[in-house]
């Protein structure tokens, strides 16, 4: 009798320990920041040279915004929960020592802020939407977003060569070894996005490989191949490779399942990257040393990657070509790339005269069920990204919802 009462303290005791050691990795992961929604605010967390970002503070696990110089807050207001009650106000931008912060009127447009900032060689930014089978909602989108606003050529990475388009699109870079065409833009006139496809060996043969694990693997068993890549490694090579798609001087890469509140919001987010310099834009990052739990630390610890590292969610970026030589860097010297929550932060964060902004409209970019969203989450934040929504058909919804309730900005003038 007294042994079969040992074995059950025992098995009670294995699962005390493994209930704690449970609660101790969900408290430090990503997905763990549903959690954080009620904790308050706290002056204790790690500055950066970035603008509204937020970061996990290793001792009490509190949020902190922080500002560029602490002088410039007169207090630290509150990062947004999903829902939060009501949107933190801004950080005043500060310019980087021997680096101004270039004035224009309030009044002005994101075309003027464009020209006067980053002069292009076809006056416009690379939008890439990154897909495996892109939606019909993602094809309407991108269609509105040329449509209505002259500042974007938009492409479409589809990982799956196979997919065809249910309608007429450029194909690159088979249709045309030039960047998309540079006729005058009238708002309200029909312009042409493209499709980007590559074939998987060609891009493994320029040892871009190595950005999501998870997704290539399962393609590698679906195709019974030893290796495969998708269409996070082919929008780097195209942009680093491809002269088609190099002579912008910013860049939006997005996930399919990020969803964009409007033209408008896009735009704004663009206004605001600009004003600040930025040369890389993302949502909040976590330091190592602080989600040292984190699971995929080990592709940098296996190749003794250059500390500090740091990740943080991916799904839609900003950058400059600045940023992308930096990514070539990688591949020149580690002939591969890495996991990409963490290499694309840790380039970033890593190098001095990369400019790093982290906009409050990026911090509802979290790791959630799909259907944590609903249409009251979005309303009080028309200009927030939110993801994931894989459900497509949503995206359209909640884009019309918005425009119904006059959330998505002045309407494009109409063409002439």
């Amino acid at each position: 009798m007294s042994s079969v009462w040992t074995t059950v303290r025992v098995l009670v005791a294995v699962q005390v320990v493994l209930l704690l050691f449970w609660i101790a990795w969900s408290s430090t992961s990503p997905g763990s920041m549903v959690a954080l929604s009620s904790l308050t605010t706290t002056a204790a967390g790690v500055a950066s040279s970035s603008d509204d970002v937020a970061f996990i503070d290793d001792d009490d696990r509190k949020v902190d915004c922080i500002c560029p110089e602490a002088a410039a807050c007169p207090s630290l207001p509150a990062c947004p929960s999903l829902p939060p009650p009501t949107p933190p106000p801004p950080c005043p931008t500060a310019p980087q020592a021997g680096q101004a912060v270039p004035t224009l009127p309030a009044s002005a447009s994101v075309a003027d802020l464009l020209a006067s900032q980053l002069p292009t060689n076809n006056g416009r930014i690379g939008v890439m939407f990154l897909s495996n089978n892109p939606s019909p909602e993602l094809l309407s989108f991108a269609a509105e977003i040329t449509n209505s606003s002259c500042l974007f050529d938009v492409y479409i990475v589809a990982d799956n060569n196979s997919w065809v388009s249910p309608v007429a699109l450029l194909k690159r870079p088979k249709d045309l070894q030039r960047p998309l065409p540079e006729a005058e833009c009238i708002l309200g006139r029909p312009r042409e996005f493209a499709l980007v496809q590559y074939e998987d060996q060609m891009i493994i043969d320029a040892y871009f490989t190595g950005m999501n694990r998870m997704v290539n693997e399962k393609k590698a068993q679906r195709l019974g191949k030893p290796l495969a890549i998708a269409s996070w490694e082919k929008a780097f090579y195209a942009m680093i490779h491809e002269p088609v798609y190099n002579n912008y001087s910013f860049y939006w890469l997005l996930e399919e399942d990020t969803f964009v509140p409007s033209v408008w919001a896009l735009e704004q987010l663009t206004k605001k990257s600009f004003s600040f310099q930025a040369d890389f834009v993302s949502s909040p990052v976590y330091r190592q040393e602080i989600d040292r739990y984190w699971p995929f630390w080990w592709d940098f610890e296996k190749a003794d990657f250059p500390k500090p590292w740091f990740e943080s969610m991916v799904n839609i970026i900003g950058f400059t070509p600045k940023y992308v030589r930096k990514i070539r860097d990688v591949v020149d010297k580690w002939h591969r790339l890495f996991f990409l929550e963490s290499l694309i932060n840790t380039v970033a964060e890593n190098s001095e005269d990369i400019r790093v902004y982290r906009p409050v409209e990026l911090t509802s970019i979290q790791f959630y069920d799909s259907e944590h969203y609903k249409l009251e989450d979005i309303t009080p934040y028309p200009t927030f990204f939110f993801h994931p929504i894989r459900n497509f058909a949503t995206h359209d919804e909640f884009r019309r919802q918005l425009k119904a309730l006059n959330l998505t900005g002045p309407p494009p003038p109409r063409a002439a």
